[in-house]
């Protein structure tokens, strides 16, 4: 395989990803040797399992595998090739959100990574690749920009009932990352005051 970087930004809904990743594609998406994706959605595939998660309440058993199945088609179709490729893939999102919303905090990080990476043979090779930044910002704001919608889809409405909780816990799973040598790095990136600040910090720390 060949020598590409796997960049996954991840964070709670409404902290600044999509915006980052806008920023990202007008700096980057004209280079062919990058490649923008996400999970769920990032295969067609992808894009109609997004659709149900999004507009059906399904129980937890029923979203893990619906995840689960994104990601095997995704990684398998779209990242690894990439990969092969010498290519940098930027990711919205990866396992990582599994963590967050389909576990409760009672159960270990150890058992959760463990479940999810199930039948992922290929985690072995990615946990080599994977650059992982966390976009962070206080509760009080994410609870605000959500607030401000007119909607919210069924994604959004899980993040804001234990938001607190699951801010916490993605601080958790960088440090256990880290810690046990789950990912290449893993950095938290605190939400500056303006969008162009965030951007510029994480082009300073991928070094893009």
């Amino acid at each position: 395989m060949g020598e590409g970087r796997l960049i996954v930004i991840e964070g709670l809904d409404s902290v600044g990803k999509t915006t980052l990743i806008n920023n990202l594609k007008k700096k980057l998406g004209k280079n062919s040797n990058y490649v923008f994706t996400e999970e769920p959605g990032g295969t067609a595939p992808g894009k109609e399992i997004r659709k149900i998660l999004e507009n059906w309440h399904l129980d937890d058993m029923t979203r893990f595998y619906l995840f689960k199945a994104d990601r095997i088609d995704h990684l398998n179709h779209v990242v690894l090739p990439a990969l092969k490729q010498g290519k940098t893939v930027i990711c919205s999102r990866l396992i990582y959100t599994t963590l967050i919303y389909q576990f409760s905090k009672e159960i270990k990080l150890e058992e959760s990574y463990a479940k999810t990476i199930a039948d992922l043979p290929e985690f072995d090779y990615l946990e080599k690749k994977i650059e992982l930044i966390l976009l962070c910002d206080t509760v009080d704001n994410i609870r605000k920009r959500l607030s401000s919608r007119e909607t919210l889809d069924s994604l959004e409405l899980e993040v804001m009932k234990n938001i607190e909780e699951r801010r916490e816990r993605y601080i958790d799973i960088i440090n256990f990352c880290n810690k046990n040598d789950k990912v290449k790095s893993g950095e938290i990136v605190n939400i500056c005051e303006t969008p162009k600040q965030t951007f510029d910090k994480v082009i300073e720390l991928l070094r893009l």
